[in-house]
């Protein structure tokens, strides 16, 4: 806060004390009192930042460690495709070869 305003809400302060009969003996003190709540007011502040940096920190982790079982996962679905391609290589194969067969002996014996 500028010096100016916190000077104005200082003396706002004093004279609404002082029209309600509490009247300040130091206004070094109410500046004091001031001083010690911001102060407490960071503090607690840089907690809540140290606390948020933490979770930040906690979440990339478990954020990497997400990607590391994504990673391993799609490694598994991409092997098993590749495996699942051979397979209905082979199966089509072994179906199309006596069909294949067959058309050869029925062209060979229609003749040339």
């Amino acid at each position: 806060m500028p010096d100016a305003v916190l000077e104005v809400h200082f003396i706002d302060e004093v004279e609404s004390q002082q029209s309600d009969g509490n009247v300040l003996e130091d206004p070094s003190q109410a500046l004091l009192g001031q001083a010690v709540s911001l102060e407490e007011l960071v503090g607690s502040l840089e907690g809540r930042m140290t606390s948020l940096e933490q979770l930040v920190e906690s979440n990339e982790r478990r954020a990497a460690a997400f990607e590391g079982r994504v990673a391993a996962t799609l490694k598994d679905i991409y092997a098993n495709l590749q495996h699942l391609n051979t397979n209905v290589q082979l199966l089509r194969d072994a179906v199309l070869q006596p069909v294949n067969q067959r058309q050869r002996r029925v062209r060979a014996s229609m003749g040339p």
